[in-house]
């Protein structure tokens, strides 16, 4: 659950209401997530190049994201090249079935090489060509989007929204028919790679404050956990709320002899200076909604901040709260409940009693037929 500055919420409030009137509370629907255990590199991608020396050199899957590694040349008499900011009209995009995605980041960014950059976001970077005995200038970079626009398992990578359509020879680079991994492929994926979700480096949670029933809880940078779900795990669909929609996942739901475990992830941008609550006691406690029914959690396990472990389980009655400053984080949490009956098909997920300035982790309508 997310907390806001009321100064903040009391602005968007009025937006809300409009927001929620003209849409009338309409949810959209969420397309299942691709299966978590094809994580790892594909170190020799199926794509075609609309220029030669241009080379998709491997893509990685890692949890909520996809990854496509890439290098090409451009003149260096051009004398530099502008890497748009991953939002803009003008910069890097992927095409697929779903439609038009920007990349969430651009990162590790190299020019003949030589590490330029570790990221780009917001902020456009002007590469300038500087060595004029070379005739080509060799740029690298690894573009990575959201994993769940990629499901229909084809795609377009293309430099720019804006082409020039009437030019016989366009000199924008364009890699086609790029085959996505989904729940079957023939070759299997490289599984050296380790996961780091791009952002899971110590100096990160430095930024970050935990506290247990207001208690400081210090963040691991060492220890880790195993983040897989087991092979019979169900990606369900369901719904969120439309300001959550890009950050608040349902990874997944699987059955123990004794337990139903609903996998959490949570993205938190670097524009969220808003604090993080999970809770385990009294009314704040996650509940399974059928009609008038409700059904309540047993606890929390197995807590990660960049995968790193917080807390391996939230007992009765406590309170567990992150804040942070301007930096970037994926919360990945397992909620507990006694074992449901395997009749029980379709429900909400709600994340206790709806308290003001905050934004509850609430999935409506999951299906696990």
């Amino acid at each position: 659950m997310l907390s806001h500055p009321k100064s903040i919420t009391k602005i968007l409030f009025l937006f809300s209401i409009l927001f929620y009137t003209s849409t009338g509370f309409a949810q959209k629907k969420q397309a299942p997530p691709i299966a978590e255990h094809l994580n790892g590199l594909d170190p020799f991608p199926v794509y075609k190049a609309s220029h030669k020396n241009s080379f998709i050199d491997s893509i990685i899957y890692n949890g909520p994201f996809i990854t496509f590694c890439v290098h090409f040349e451009k003149p260096t008499s051009d004398g530099h090249y502008l890497f748009e900011a991953v939002n803009s009209e003008y910069g890097w995009t992927a095409e697929t079935a779903r439609g038009l995605s920007h990349p969430v980041l651009i990162r590790n960014i190299r020019k003949n090489g030589a590490l330029i950059s570790d990221y780009l976001k917001v902020t456009p970077l002007d590469l300038v060509f500087r060595d004029k005995e070379n005739a080509m200038t060799q740029i690298s970079c690894e573009f990575q989007f959201w994993r769940k626009d990629f499901i229909h398992g084809e795609a377009k990578l293309s430099e720019t929204l804006i082409r020039a359509y009437d030019s016989k020879k366009s000199t924008f680079l364009q890699f086609k028919g790029i085959r996505i991994r989904t729940k079957s492929y023939p070759k299997s994926l490289q599984k050296e790679y380790v996961e780091d979700f791009s952002w899971a480096r110590n100096s990160l949670l430095q930024k970050i404050t935990a506290t247990l029933n207001e208690v400081p809880l210090k963040l691991s940078t060492t220890s880790t956990v195993e983040t897989s779900m087991p092979d019979n795990f169900t990606a369900p669909a369901y719904k969120v709320q439309p300001i959550s929609q890009n950050q608040l996942f349902l990874k997944g739901v699987w059955h123990t002899a004794t337990s139903t475990v609903f996998r959490v992830h949570y993205y938190a941008p670097p524009s969220v200076y808003t604090s993080t609550n999970l809770n385990n006691k009294g009314n704040k406690k996650y509940y399974i909604k059928v009609g008038p029914k409700k059904i309540k959690m047993r606890s929390i396990k197995n807590i990660l901040v960049n995968q790193f472990l917080l807390k391996e389980e939230l007992k009765d009655k406590e309170e567990l709260k992150l804040k942070k400053a301007a930096s970037i984080y994926l919360l990945t949490y397992d909620v507990y409940f006694d074992r449901l009956p395997d009749d029980l098909k379709r429900f909400d997920l709600i994340e206790g009693k709806n308290l003001e300035d905050m934004t509850p982790f609430d999935f409506y309508s999951i299906q696990l037929d």
